[in-house]
């Protein structure tokens, strides 16, 4: 990267970027697997995602944290926490969710997802969770056993 990429964290205002990037994450999976989603699904899927990031960004159960290149949002990835079963082998009764992970094709190969991983998973320990395992498309295993998934 050449530097001129800056990284913040998203706030309501941001919505209408992250359901959009929600929704072009489903339509990059269904071109990559030759699969085509039901556009009104996807129009559903993206007004209950706009009511949900609107319910959990402020009560802060939702995490977002964006790639800012020129002004523009070029990447965007999500971190859900949700109340877990107890367990000997951690304090922490939450598990964290990194979910909607998305780059604008114009800004891939640059290392962005790699940059918003590395974000996120870094606050996350920071905060005391710990990450043993992921699920993905197919096409994204690769990258996630090179990230220590």
């Amino acid at each position: 990267m050449d530097g001129h990429f800056a990284l913040r964290e998203a706030t309501v205002s941001d919505i209408p970027v992250l359901v959009a990037h929600r929704r072009k994450m489903f339509e990059d999976i269904a071109t990559a697997e030759r699969t085509v989603y039901d556009p009104e699904k996807l129009t559903a899927m993206s007004h209950r995602y706009e009511h949900y990031l609107e319910t959990h960004i402020p009560w802060k159960t939702l995490y977002a944290q964006l790639v800012i290149a020129d002004e523009i949002i070029v990447a965007s990835g999500c971190v859900t926490f949700v109340e877990w079963i107890p367990s000997p082998l951690h304090d922490n009764s939450e598990r964290a969710y990194i979910h909607s992970v998305y780059v604008e094709p114009g800004y891939r190969g640059m290392g962005l997802c790699t940059l918003l991983m590395k974000t996120l998973c870094d606050e996350l320990k920071t905060a005391g969770f710990f990450y043993d395992r992921a699920s993905c498309q197919r096409r994204r295993k690769t990258y996630l056993r090179k990230n220590g998934f």
